[in-house]
């Protein structure tokens, strides 16, 4: 078929919603926001796997794994993701001194533990790392996803406050 120097969608079927979209986005130069991006560090594939695979269907939200502390601490510089997702017990560099980091370079950025050892960190450590929310594993990822929410619109909130 010859390319006829029209945009492809015009002549594409789209449905009159993704019409009015496309149209608002091209009339107001304004572009839609980005997606919230989730940092997620756990050594244990099937434990990322269930997290991303749990948040990505039930979220808008970007989700982006680690493998272990150090390779996190490396994404969370490139990525700058809006909220991490850190498990205790991690090879090269655990959740706490992970989270002790991120404190350091990503001071605004809200960190989870999501674990197993919930009852080694106590609050007032939380409190010291930057440590936003310890949700225990058994707890469930609905829960966590929950507190995820929870803490990104909060931020939102102070955003929109100017704090």
């Amino acid at each position: 078929m010859p390319h006829s120097g029209k945009n492809p969608t015009e002549n594409a079927k789209i449905c009159p919603m993704h019409r009015k979209f496309i149209s608002f986005v091209k009339s107001s130069r304004v572009l839609p926001p980005l997606p919230k991006r989730i940092l997620i560090a756990d050594d244990d594939s099937s434990v990322r796997h269930t997290i991303r695979t749990f948040i990505e269907n039930r979220s808008p939200f970007e989700v982006c794994e680690a493998v272990d502390g150090n390779e996190a601490l490396q994404k969370a510089t490139v990525l700058n993701p809006d909220l991490i997702v850190l498990d205790l017990s991690m090879p090269t560099a655990n959740g706490v001194e992970v989270a002790a980091l991120l404190h350091v370079r990503l001071p605004r950025t809200p960190v989870v533990i999501y674990t197993m050892y919930g009852d080694l960190v106590r609050e007032s450590l939380a409190k010291i790392l930057g440590i936003a929310a310890l949700v225990p594993k058994s707890d469930g990822v609905g829960t966590l996803l929950g507190r995820i929410e929870a803490l990104l619109e909060a931020e939102d909130v102070l955003a929109r406050q100017g704090q």
